[in-house]
This record gives structure tokens, C-alpha cells and sequence, in this order.
């Protein structure tokens, strides 16, 4: 769905918003087991803009209301499907979101912009910089 909400960080693109269905293994009571959960997103149709929501939001309009308040690192139980209880999305969650926008080439100065946590972007980037590195040669023959 398309809104008229204005991007916070570019302030080109708009807020579009998407949902799935996702499942993950969670411990409980010593074994994983899978949940299942509805999860909304948000982000800027802005496709060179990386901001989105980075937690699942229980609702498209907590999804909304944490994209247009700048707020993309808000965090909101989600309903397991199958038992109804409330499940919160933990800090890997985060660091596995924010891995995927490393990867995808945004510079330090642009992931800043969204809020992230310092100590997980230095932590990623520097990994970036490693795997870079290794594909570059050092010394010619």
C-alpha cells in the first residue's frame, strides 16, 4: 500500500508498506520450535533511501506510525499464530536487519541517518571492509 507519508531521511520517497508471514525457530523450554507470525514493514519506496522499519510491526499501522515518526528501530511484540502469545523480536534480529543493509552497500553516513546502534554498525562495517579486502590482491607478480 502506498501512502502519502513523506520519507524522513531522503524526504524524496514515500512510505510503502508490506507484510509476510514468517516463521522462526525460538527456544522453549530447552528445544526450538517454530512460530509463526504475522509481520508488517515499512520502508521508503526511495530505493537509493535505506530506511525501513527494522522490527517486525504487529500492525501496518504501527508500521506507519514507526516510519513516519523516524522511529525505525521500534519494537513491538508480534502474536504467535498458533499459541496467541506476544513474542519481541530480540538483538539479533536487529544485527541480522542491519547486516543486509551493510551488504547491500550503504555508507556509514546513510546507516547513521536511520538511528542504528553504533557498536553493531562499527561491528558490521568492519566486516564489510575485511571481505573487500580479501578480494582485492595486496601485491602484484
Amino acid at each position: 500500500m502506498d501512502t502519502t507519508i513523506l520519507c524522513p531521511v531522503c524526504v524524496r520517497g514515500h512510505a510503502t508498506t508490506s507484510t509476510t508471514l514468517e516463521g522462526h525457530y525460538a527456544p522453549n523450554q530447552g528445544k526450538p520450535v517454530m512460530i509463526w507470525f504475522r509481520a508488517w514493514y515499512a520502508e521508503c519506496s526511495n530505493t537509493a533511501c535505506p530506511a525501513r522499519t527494522f522490527y517486525p510491526q504487529p500492525s501496518e499501522q504501527s508500521a506507519l506510525y514507526a516510519f513516519e515518526h523516524h522511529d525505525f528501530l521500534l519494537k513491538r511484540p508480534v502474536t504467535d499464530l498458533e499459541t496467541g502469545r506476544l513474542l519481541t523480536p530480540t538483538d539479533q534480529w536487529l544485527e541480522h536487519q542491519i547486516g543486509s543493509l551493510v551488504a547491500g552497500g550503504y555508507s556509514k553516513r546513510r546507516l547513521k541517518q536511520l538511528g542504528l546502534p553504533d557498536d553493531t554498525l562499527g561491528k558490521l562495517l568492519i566486516a564489510r571492509e575485511l571481505k573487500q579486502l580479501e578480494r582485492k590482491p595486496i601485491l602484484r607478480v
